[in-house]
């Protein structure tokens, strides 16, 4: 792909929350041109498309036809939507680790002020935006997408218990450590595997 092509669509999509669409199309070409809507790739009429603004809160404008490959395409957004998910992880531990010392409170959601552990999850996804579980069973069971261990990234969830019970729940940072907030020392850093705790159970990305 032509790299100011490439610099083209990458500007739009980061620039932009919510892009209408983009159109490319082949000049004097009978081929159908690419119409990326929503995420979606899809074939539309073949018309030269004009211009196009877009209305968020970033106006950006593609003023010329350009000419790719739809697998081109589905790769840049592939690409750009695991960056800008990853981008978003990692403000999301950042936000976390803001709260180290928040003492423990059975039952808490009170970041800064008294969490638990799975209410401290919880809130620091709530105020990305992002809604889960307020329990850590219930963060296990119905929230997000399960990962192996060799697939952890950062801002997924590390998840404890035995006997089929989920009883802990912590945040992955990296390096095998978690941020979580333990009963006896409020909210901390700690290695992934916790002494004193139930063994692993599973892994969960909620920003996936």
């Amino acid at each position: 792909m032509n790299k100011s092509v490439r610099n083209a669509i990458c500007m739009s999509f980061a620039l932009s929350l919510n892009p209408n669409v983009i159109f490319a199309t082949e000049p004097n070409s009978n081929e159908s041109n690419i119409l990326i809507s929503g995420g979606t790739v899809q074939s539309v009429d073949n018309e030269r498309p004009t211009p196009i603004m877009y209305e968020s809160f970033v106006e950006y404008i593609i003023e010329e036809s350009i000419t790719y490959e739809i697998a081109d395409i589905e790769e840049l957004i592939e690409e750009i939507i695991e960056t800008s998910n990853m981008s978003l992880a990692n403000n999301i531990v950042d936000y976390a680790k803001q709260f180290i010392g928040t003492p423990y409170t059975y039952g808490g959601t009170s970041l800064g002020v008294g969490v638990d552990c799975s209410g401290f999850t919880s809130q620091v996804y709530a105020a990305m935006g992002i809604d889960i579980n307020r329990t850590a069973a219930g963060q296990y069971w119905s929230s997000g997408t399960t990962v192996s261990k060799t697939n952890l990234q950062v801002g997924d969830l590390v998840f404890y218990g035995s006997n089929g019970n989920v009883s802990h729940v912590g945040m992955y940072i990296g390096d095998e450590k978690i941020i979580h907030a333990s009963s006896s020392r409020g909210v901390v850093i700690d290695t992934m595997y916790l002494a004193g705790t139930p063994p692993i159970v599973g892994y969960k990305r909620i920003v996936a």
